[in-house]
């Protein structure tokens, strides 16, 4: 495969807040301007890719690809509290926020990109479900240049959602998400994506990552369980390369019962 640079990438990682006044005033400051009528996932998949260096720089013909666990979950029962629990109609501005599409929309507007845009709901792997797809446009040639990321936001009341969501009652909740920006060519490229390898079973994977292993420093990342609300694998993919100096970070997706994918990625230091 054509090597994919990753040009620089960002994180937001906060504790699940009621209160959007902080985010809404970091996003303020770093785009240039308010955004209103927006809900509270929009703000965080904002707030978080306008932490990426260069932006003003952005080609305009870049894709976005945004993956999620569970979307605008807030949105999405306050508004199925109006309709079975009040029996009223929805209003339209909590209609319209549930389209877990509007955060990829006000990206690609405030930014002014042309490009594909795209939105993938996936409960365990939303960030290797949308790396795969930007990584397909890219090597097809579709496009020359993506942002790749993962948002998820926590409801209230807490205690709720931890049971649903299968957490403990003890566990401090965290939201947010994590972005990258992908292309074929850069001048000072944080790391390269070198591999991309499929197999059908867990062992074949591990075989794999340990032959990598013999020649330099080898980071294995797939879904864990943690205080993230979302699927943790994207929002530790972002962090090691935040951290990391050298090696690779071997990032292991699950698709299916028996599709096993691993994305190889050189640190460049």
């Amino acid at each position: 495969m054509k090597p994919l640079y990753i040009e620089a990438v960002s994180l937001l990682i906060q504790e699940v807040s009621a209160t959007s006044t902080e985010l809404k005033k970091e996003l303020e400051r770093t785009a240039g301007q308010k955004f209103r009528r927006i809900n509270h996932f929009v703000l965080l998949a904002l707030t978080a890719v306008f932490r990426l260096p260069n932006l003003s720089r952005i080609d305009p013909k870049c894709s976005l690809y945004l993956g999620t666990s569970n979307g605008c979950a807030r949105d999405t029962l306050h508004m199925l509290e109006q309709m079975y629990r009040d029996t009223q109609l929805p209003m339209p501005f909590t209609f319209m926020g549930i389209s877990t599409n509007m955060a990829g929309f006000h990206i690609g507007q405030n930014l002014r990109l042309s490009g594909s845009n795209l939105t993938v709901s996936n409960i365990y792997d939303p960030f290797g479900q949308a790396l795969a797809l930007a990584c397909m446009d890219i090597e097809m040639e579709k496009v020359s240049s993506a942002l790749v990321g993962c948002v998820d936001e926590g409801v209230f009341p807490l205690d709720e959602f931890k049971r649903v969501t299968h957490k403990s009652k003890n566990d401090c909740l965290l939201e947010g998400g994590g972005w990258l920006k992908l292309s074929l060519a850069c001048v000072n490229p944080l790391a390269v994506i070198i591999a991309r390898e499929s197999f059908k079973t867990l062992a074949a994977v591990e075989d794999y990552c340990a032959q990598q292993a013999l020649n330099e420093p080898l980071t294995v990342i797939r879904n864990r369980d943690s205080g993230y609300v979302g699927a943790s694998g994207g929002i530790d993919f972002v962090q090691a390369l935040l951290t990391q100096r050298s090696g690779i970070i071997a990032l292991i997706s699950q698709t299916g019962l028996m599709h096993f994918s691993v994305t190889l990625t050189r640190i460049l230091g």
